[in-house]
């Protein structure tokens, strides 16, 4: 399963989205998005799963980012 998630994170990184962004939107860690990226972290919980799936199923926008950011 790991691979499939590490797929999500790239494919909405691939959209503009940054770990962090990801992470916020869903409300965990930018630690829990890089070690899915990775492929370290094996099974995200259930609700990082759902929420991951959400955003790659929904092909929401990543927010706009600020100047400096």
């Amino acid at each position: 399963m790991s691979m499939i998630f590490k797929n999500h994170i790239k494919t909405l990184m691939d959209r503009g989205w940054r770990q962090e962004q990801i992470a916020d939107h869903c409300r965990t860690c930018q630690s829990s998005i890089s070690g899915l990226h990775r492929g370290k972290t094996k099974e995200p919980r259930y609700t990082l799963a759902l929420a991951i799936l959400q955003m790659v199923e929904s092909e929401i926008t990543p927010p706009v980012r600020n100047a400096g950011e």
